[in-house]
């Protein structure tokens, strides 16, 4: 199965207008008449290529979970992943690394489609390695309870065939203190009547400068992306439906930037140069339309404040 828009051209230099013409022909037998829209499906053979559909309902249409979910108690955790098979005759091993990309403290339970393995956490940083001792095996996914320091992140290794007893939870006064349980769902304020023009408030002190401007290294990235974020946007269209979208607010020592996100990826706006390192005691407040603004785009969605979590 192949997922993905049709290549337009070569991606060497080798070989021209024709090698550009055979990327088409080549490109047409297995897309056919795929265009996104009407048509997002053409079977090829034993093989299937498809476009214009989100992955995710793609594998839900064949009934595969996803390869790493997690749940938190902040209920918005940011963590990113990489999942390596290591091959070896006689012993493999799966290889997960997860990374927290805020900074503060997260708890979090992650979900592993692995199996009948024993969850090893290696700490990157001293290269400490220890078993798990709290997860539980559900179906053909392994839970793992794990605490993450600010920026912090931890390799979970399976190599090693689990044990048929297995402790899911340590408790205290019959309260859980650890648990392998995935972490409820928290629900997001909504505010349908705040649209196009409303205020964010919040305090930062930011250690870092941010992208103020995706021209100059990015200009040529189908999705420039950032990090830096004082609050970070939710799909819009997933809160509100479609044609909206929220806003997100980057903080650093050089000023802020203003993203939105509809559906698939926040989405560079407009940003306000000025110097926020130094720092007084008392209240700082930073009003966008008195500094120079670097670029300025209109939405063509209709915009929603980003509001937090509540249990």
């Amino acid at each position: 199965m192949l997922v993905g828009s049709r290549p337009e051209r070569s991606l060497g230099l080798h070989g021209g207008a024709g090698e550009d013409a055979e990327i088409r022909r080549i490109t047409g037998e297995m897309w056919g008449a795929i265009d996104g829209t009407a048509v997002t499906e053409h079977q090829l053979e034993r093989g299937r290529v498809i476009w214009g559909r989100p992955l995710t309902d793609v594998l839900a249409s064949l009934s595969l979970p996803p390869d790493f979910e997690s749940t938190s108690r902040s209920g918005d955790a940011p963590l990113v992943t990489i999942h390596r098979r290591l091959l070896h005759v006689g012993r493999d091993a799966d290889v997960y690394f997860v990374s927290n990309q805020r900074r503060t403290r997260e708890d979090v339970v992650c979900t592993f489609r692995v199996a009948g393995r024993q969850p090893e956490l290696w700490d990157p940083v001293t290269g400490a390695q220890s078993p798990c001792a709290v997860f539980s095996v559900e179906g053909n996914r392994t839970h793992v309870p794990l605490q993450l320091g600010p920026s912090g992140s931890a390799f979970i290794v399976f190599r090693e065939p689990a044990s048929s007893r297995s402790v899911s939870a340590i408790t205290k006064n019959g309260a859980p203190t650890i648990s392998a349980r995935p972490l409820p769902a928290k629900t997001r304020t909504l505010h349908t009547d705040l649209t196009g023009t409303f205020t964010m408030a919040l305090w930062a002190k930011p250690e870092n400068h941010v992208m103020l401007a995706t021209n100059g290294f990015m200009e040529h990235v189908k999705d420039p992306w950032t990090d830096g974020y004082a609050v970070y946007p939710p799909p819009g269209e997933a809160l509100y439906g479609a044609g909206h979208a929220t806003a997100g607010i980057t903080v650093g020592r050089n000023g802020v930037a203003i993203w939105e996100h509809a559906s698939r990826v926040p989405v560079f706006r407009f940003a306000a140069e000025t110097a926020l390192s130094s720092w007084k005691v008392g209240r700082f407040s930073l009003y966008l339309l008195n500094c120079k603004l670097k670029s300025l785009l209109r939405s063509i969605n209709i915009l929603q404040p980003t509001l937090p979590l509540k249990e």
